[in-house]
């Protein structure tokens, strides 16, 4: 049998062979490749092997797989024709037959390329993840450089984070993962809660263990942590240090300074979520104090940044503008909390804005959207590395419906529109060979994403202020166009539709995401508690209403803590003090689709749900029937619990 291994010398340099998908069974028609050996040109053995690489590259698969099927059959005793034969197999969903070949190409050569990568993704379809994570793990030890692989790792780790895997695993590849800039970190965060018992640290060694923990201080700079028992944990450690600066009772240590910089860098990107106290209120109007007075310790500033941004203080503390240091991790933490809201500042003044934002509701939502540009992101996903056609992508998403244009031979207009603070716009950009324009009400929002851009390197993405309402001034028309979570906050959702509606082409592809009326029960609920109870939306009155839901005061609430969104203050925001929302129906939706002559797609939903939609309704062989799913809906309500996401096209496609 096969085990990985750490040790594992130079890995032997093979064809990237792309996946591609195969339209028949394999079984049914494989053919006879026949060369003639009495030939004075017959092809070598390496020549032979080399056709079929080129093949399987250039997306003939039913040649290359009459090449390696050859080969298979005169005994050529090579690795890379295994582990591509494998990986073809693996393609058509025939994962045993798939394991059987790659295994025979780890056993003539463990150091291949790819192998035990390829090895794991099998095995994990096959819903044996601890055994796939073994060979992750092999992967991990001589090469993770390559953004696809982080992607499906750390997929493949988010998805099975109530699998018992060995603690040391997973922390081996959470120390690699949590470095990387091209991934996004956030869906890491569960996997990353199963290793510590914060419940047993009773004791201040078991404590100070913890923040000497390097995997820790970097998940609290790169991800928001949402879990209850964590935010206990991190509101205690920053009250005991604020109290230790206010009182000046010792000096911190190198290790709780660096954690507390770490702390900073969690409390920033979670919008000050954590509740605060009168005696940290007091402790703090003590620290400036002494800031104000001239001592100098650059723990004060880093406390301070866990209770405000430190953009707010400056004003407040003047010595802050002129703090320089030469440690990164400081200068990271400056940047972060002063310099991006600079540059924001400036960006801002560029922008190109379009018409006038008239509509009253607009408005309210652009003024929430300018206080708090939600959501704020810090990584994404290489999306470049990962690039698919149009249809390609549509297929994946409404699958299993299809649709067959050909979006291969020209250019296509996508618009975002809605981009919020950009997220949405670095995703579509998966769409091969295309041009993204992005329009949003808030500038402060806009202003977020074009800083990201600038970041990342990215200058070919249109960012434009304007309402929905307005699109017309674009004098443009789009090939697909994506608006999600955006119509249920407009005063009229449809007259919204019409708009995106008027800039479509004739062809195009529109996706929406809306809030689902069955699924958003429990919020509705605190909406009304809010509404009925006048409670003004500013971030006191969040926090407070966090902690009512924490100390138990509002049990029927009480699911909102395994809510992500409640672990920021505009995500909470969102979740529960919007200023404008609508919710629906299937009904009311199938209504909106066919009053504006639209073909329904399919949609956006994990394949477990597909399948289990499938076995309730085998005859839906498209599963586009919009009664169908209302009854499993009332089955499982909460299926849309995110947003009815799905395609729609203005021409049956």
């Amino acid at each position: 049998m096969d085990s990985p291994s750490q040790k594992g010398a130079g890995k032997k340099k093979i064809n990237e062979v792309k996946t591609f998908p195969v339209p028949f069974p394999l079984e049914k028609n494989q053919g006879n490749l026949t060369i003639n050996s009495k030939s004075p040109s017959k092809p070598s053995k390496e020549q032979i092997i080399s056709q079929a690489i080129r093949f399987h590259e250039q997306g003939k698969i039913i040649e290359a797989t009459k090449y390696y099927q050859y080969c298979l059959n005169h005994d050529f005793n090579d690795p890379i024709v295994f582990l591509n034969y494998g990986t073809i197999l693996r393609s058509i969903g025939k994962l045993k037959k798939a394991e059987i070949f790659i295994r025979k190409a780890i056993n003539i050569d463990p150091n291949l390329q790819d192998v035990h990568f390829k090895l794991g993704v099998v095995l994990n379809e096959l819903n044996r993840p601890k055994e796939a994570i073994k060979y992750f793990l092999y992967e991990s030890y001589t090469s993770l450089d390559n953004t696809k692989k982080s992607f499906y790792i750390s997929n493949f780790l988010s998805e099975n984070y109530q699998t018992i895997f060995d603690k040391e695993d997973i922390k081996y590849l959470l120390n690699i993962l949590i470095k990387k800039d091209n991934i996004s970190h956030d869906i890491l965060f569960n996997i990353f809660n199963q290793l510590y018992d914060l419940e047993k640290i009773l004791d201040d060694k078991e404590k100070k263990l913890l923040l000497h923990d390097q995997l820790i201080s970097k998940s609290l700079e790169r991800m928001i942590f949402t879990s209850q028992r964590w935010e206990n944990f991190l509101r205690k450690i920053r009250e005991e240090i604020c109290s230790i600066l206010a009182n000046g009772s010792r000096v911190l240590i190198n290790s709780e300074s660096n954690f507390l910089i770490s702390l900073a860098h969690q409390c920033f990107i979670n919008e000050y979520v954590y509740y605060c106290t009168n005696k940290e209120l007091n402790y703090i109007k003590i620290i400036i104090n002494k800031m104000n007075k001239g001592e100098k310790n650059k723990d004060l500033i880093f406390v301070l940044a866990c209770y405000y941004p430190l953009y707010k203080l400056i004003e407040l503390i003047p010595c802050i503008k002129s703090f320089k240091s030469t440690e990164i991790k400081i200068n990271n933490l400056l940047k972060l909390q002063i310099g991006d809201r600079k540059q924001e500042i400036e960006l801002s003044k560029r922008l190109k804005k379009l018409g006038n934002i008239n509509d009253e509701i607009s408005k309210k939502v652009m003024t929430q959207y300018e206080n708090r540009p939600f959501p704020s992101w810090r990584n994404i996903f290489d999306i470049d590395k990962l690039k698919k056609y149009a249809d390609q992508k549509i297929n994946d998403e409404i699958n299993p419906n299809i649709i067959s244009p050909n979006f291969k031979s020209k250019k296509l207009k996508v618009l975002i529109a809605g981009c919020g603070t950009g997220q949405q716009v670095l995703l579509a950009k998966e769409y091969k060979n295309s041009e993204i324009t992005g329009i949003e009400l808030s500038s402060s929002s806009l202003s977020y994403a074009q800083r990201k851009f600038n970041e990342l390197g990215i200058n070919n993405i249109k960012l434009i202020q304007m309402d929905i309402l307005e699109l017309s001034l674009l004098k443009e028309k789009f090939d697909l166009i994506e608006s999600i979570g955006v119509l249920h906050h407009m005063k009229s959702p449809e007259e919204g539709l019409k708009a995106l509606l008027e800039v479509l082409k004739i062809n195009g592809f529109l996706k929406l995401g809306l809030y689902s009326k069955k699924a958003r029960g429990t919020i509705q609920a605190a909406r009304d508690y809010i509404e009925s109870r006048n409670i003004e939306v500013n971030e006191k009155n969040i926090r407070k209403f966090r902690m009512s839901i924490f100390n138990g005061d509002l049990p029927e609430f009480k699911s909102f803590i395994q809510e992500p969104l409640f672990y920021t203050v505009s995500g909470v925001e969102d979740l529960c003090f919007h200023t404008q929302e609508w919710q629906f129906n299937l009904f009311e939706i199938q209504q909106m689709i066919e009053t504006n002559k639209l073909d329904f797609k399919g949609f956006l939903l994990p394949q477990s749900i597909k399948s289990l939609y499938a076995k309730y309704f085998p005859e839906d062989k498209t599963q586009t029937n919009l009664q169908n799913w209302a009854r499993f809906e009332e089955k499982h309500p909460s299926t849309f619990a995110g947003m009815y996401n799905f395609w729609v096209s203005k021409t049956k496609i």
